[in-house]
This record gives C-alpha cells, sequence and structure tokens, in this order.
C-alpha cells in the first residue's frame, strides 16, 4: 500500500507519501522552493512566477550542486471557432536551456506549426515543437540533433486540404 498525507491548508499540498515498509517521502513547501526527502537526501526545486503558475527554475541535489533551467515565452494564436474575433494568444513557457552543474548546457530551439480543429477549417491552434537541440560546453557544441517533421496528421506548418492525409511519417536527421 501506498498512502498520501495533505495538509489541512484550503488548497491542500501533498506533505507525504509513505509505503508499508515505513519508507517516508517528505514534501515541504515556501512561496518560492519546494524540498523533497528522503531518509537523509533532500532536494530542493526552485519555483519562479510565471505569468500563469511557476516554473521550476533549478533544481539542488542533495550534495549541493545546482541545475538551472531556462524557459522562453511564446504567444500561440488559439481559434476554436474560426474568425479574426474569436481567436487569442496563450502563453506557453517552452525549455529554452538547461545548465548543468558539470559546465555543459542543452540549448533547445523551436518552430511553430498550425492544427486545423476541424475538417473546414473553421478553427485552428498553433503550436510549438522541437526544431534542434544540442550541448554545449563553451564553444564546443556536441550531441546536436535536428528535427524536421513533414506529412503530420495534424497538418503542420499550415495544411490547407478540407481532409487530414492518409499517411503521415515524422524524421529527425541526427548530425554530429
Amino acid at each position: 500500500h501506498v498512502f498520501y498525507r495533505w495538509s489541512d491548508e484550503s488548497v491542500p499540498k501533498l506533505t507525504s507519501i509513505a509505503d508499508d515498509s515505513g519508507d517516508i517521502v517528505y514534501f515541504e513547501y515556501n512561496e518560492e522552493i519546494l524540498k523533497i526527502s528522503h531518509k537523509e537526501k533532500t532536494y530542493i526545486l526552485h519555483r519562479e512566477k510565471a505569468e500563469e503558475g511557476w516554473l521550476i527554475s533549478k533544481v539542488t541535489d542533495p550534495i549541493g550542486r545546482t541545475t538551472e533551467i531556462d524557459y522562453e515565452a511564446h504567444a500561440l494564436y488559439f481559434n476554436f471557432w474560426g474568425g479574426a474575433q474569436n481567436g487569442k494568444k496563450n502563453t506557453y513557457y517552452l525549455l529554452k536551456s538547461v545548465s548543468y552543474p558539470t559546465g555543459f548546457v542543452s540549448k533547445y530551439s523551436y518552430i511553430t506549426g498550425t492544427k486545423w480543429l476541424y475538417e473546414k477549417q473553421n478553427g485552428k491552434i498553433e503550436y510549438a515543437k522541437v526544431s534542434e537541440r544540442f550541448d554545449a560546453d563553451g564553444q564546443l557544441r556536441t550531441d546536436y540533433i535536428s528535427y524536421n517533421y513533414s506529412k503530420e496528421p495534424d497538418g503542420c506548418p499550415d495544411y490547407k486540404s478540407d481532409k487530414l492525409p492518409t499517411g503521415y511519417n515524422y524524421t529527425t536527421v541526427l548530425t554530429d
């Protein structure tokens, strides 16, 4: 069995998870930090306020090493019914980079696509997809991956037909 314990606040927070063997994982919260502890190890997740909600900005491991996480805000268009007056932009926070204690940084880039919500193109939504990812250590770039998408079922980047294609495939090109 697994047992979950929650706080008595108006918006309950998970305070611990325990199992039959007596193992317990504890959760402590304050405005900008979440601590997760098990036995004598504690991970600290640092949070920062985003437009709506929170983002994890860095993680500190039990021996004090910190991994930093950076995001990039993208306003992407959404229109459920069609017609210019009905659309709006929603803000999405996309992973931009992860900086590791070793000095390596993983970086990400994105492209946007358009998905039609109906066969007759009444509504549509923009969304982001990874276009490239690589690791960097100073000027040295390694593990470069370029993502190319074609013939997708969602119509990205701008499918114009009344019907979705009958076949699709995803292509990923890996370059050293």
